[in-house]
């Protein structure tokens, strides 16, 4: 299994919400953990955007409930 992707909270989320997120993705390592989270989802969810950040990084968009939005910074 790859490493942890870290988990920053940017939105000043609740405690329960946080928590919520975490259990969803906590476990993502890399895409391909991404990936295959969203394919058992209900309905299944893949990554809405990919965002060029210079010739070497890419922010990966997938939409998440309520509203809101995983951003996964990849190089």
């Amino acid at each position: 299994m790859a490493r942890k992707v870290p988990f920053r909270d940017f939105a000043g989320l609740a405690d329960a919400e946080r928590s919520e997120l975490v259990r969803a993705v906590g476990r993502h390592g890399d895409l391909m953990d991404v990936f295959a989270w969203g394919r058992k989802q209900s309905p299944p969810v893949q990554p809405a955007d990919l965002v060029k950040q210079d010739e070497f990084t890419h922010d990966v968009l997938v939409p998440f409930t309520k509203g809101r939005w995983l951003v996964y910074g990849t190089t």
